[in-house]
């Protein structure tokens, strides 16, 4: 379990990229998290509130989005580019898909091997 103090600075630096992307639907959410864990409502062992938002969540769009200290986590592959972790098993389309949308990428998971990588509509800079 993340201290309060860095989860919530983890939620400030998810919540600048949601408003830069204009995530708005996922930074109302964030907020409500946010001041749920600022406040002491979130003492449970992970920090759960019951807004479908949790520290696990946090750090896996933090991930996707590519932000500190989590912006390697995830590989960066070409749009279309299938799994690489099953590439010698000639991964069928069938078993990849999207597991989140967001302004500007993807996030795809294969069901084979459970491998996510992040797919960019452009180039990432």
């Amino acid at each position: 379990m993340l201290a309060r103090v860095r989860l919530l600075g983890f939620l400030t630096d998810l919540g600048r990229e949601f408003k830069r992307r204009q995530m708005d639907v996922h930074l109302q959410s964030l907020r409500l998290y946010y001041l749920a864990v600022k406040n002491g409502f979130a003492k449970n062992s992970n920090h759960r509130v019951e807004l479908h938002w949790s520290e696990e969540l946090t750090i896996t769009w933090m991930r996707t989005l590519r932000i500190a200290p989590f912006e390697r986590d995830f590989p960066v592959r070409a749009r279309g580019a299938g799994c690489l972790r099953c590439k010698s098993q000639e991964t069928s389309h069938s078993s990849l898909f999207t597991d989140a949308s967001f302004p500007g990428g993807s996030r795809m998971r294969c069901e084979r091997c459970g491998g996510i990588w992040i797919e960019l509509d452009h180039a990432p800079s």
